[in-house]
């Protein structure tokens, strides 16, 4: 397979989810088209305009998120942010992932902007790889790359 069909084929994918997303937001007028969770309140940088983090909170138990997660997709919540302080902080992000996508629900990760997410993922291949380097060079993400 190629990189370019590769490429095609993942935006391909996204734009159906996306088209499924918004069928089911539009479906019923009951039932929560966003919300947004909070793993956790710690994060490892120091943004300027940021107000919504400190340095010393314990994540939220995973137990407690995977009940929120599943209680929103018993509300048909179509949409599920992470924001906090610093998602990728939480140990057990990558388990709420699974479990907000296998509930049916479209993820996004407010907090950060595509520039954030291409620099994760070129230093970083795997998760753990990438929670390491963000406690490592995070504050580097607020500067021009």
């Amino acid at each position: 397979m190629t990189k370019k069909f590769r490429r095609v084929l993942k935006r391909a994918v996204r734009k159906f989810r996306e088209t499924r997303m918004f069928v089911r937001a539009m479906q019923s007028a009951f039932h929560p088209i966003l919300a947004q969770i909070v793993p956790t309140r710690r994060c490892n940088l120091d943004c300027a305009y940021c107000n919504e983090y400190d340095k010393v909170s314990q994540p939220v138990p995973f137990d407690v998120m995977l009940r929120r997660i599943d209680r929103l997709a018993e509300l048909g919540t179509t949409i599920i942010t992470l924001s906090g302080g610093e998602p990728m902080l939480h140990p057990d992000l990558d388990a709420m992932i699974q479990r907000i996508r296998k509930r049916g629900a479209h993820l996004i990760e407010a907090n950060h902007t595509s520039d954030f997410w291409s620099i994760v993922r070129a230093k970083t291949p795997t998760m753990e790889k990438a929670k390491y380097w963000l406690k490592e060079h995070g504050q580097m993400l607020e500067e021009d790359v």
